[in-house]
């Protein structure tokens, strides 16, 4: 999942653009991004999964 959310940064979008689009803390975006953070809860894959459609849209558009 971090390496996916450090995908989508290098392509524009912001840890605030993909936590909104996730349902998740921001700061749990940034602890991935930033490699602080080993682990996430299943529910917080889950949300990502669900919204991993609209990221690559957004991705795309940036």
């Amino acid at each position: 999942m971090a390496e996916q959310l450090r995908s989508y940064r290098s392509h524009g979008v912001s840890a605030a653009e993909m936590a909104r689009r996730i349902g998740c803390d921001r700061q749990v975006v940034d602890a991935l991004l930033h490699g602080k953070r080993g682990r996430v809860r299943a529910e917080t894959l889950y949300k990502f999964m669900l919204a991993k459609p609209g990221l690559d849209e957004m991705r795309k558009s940036g």
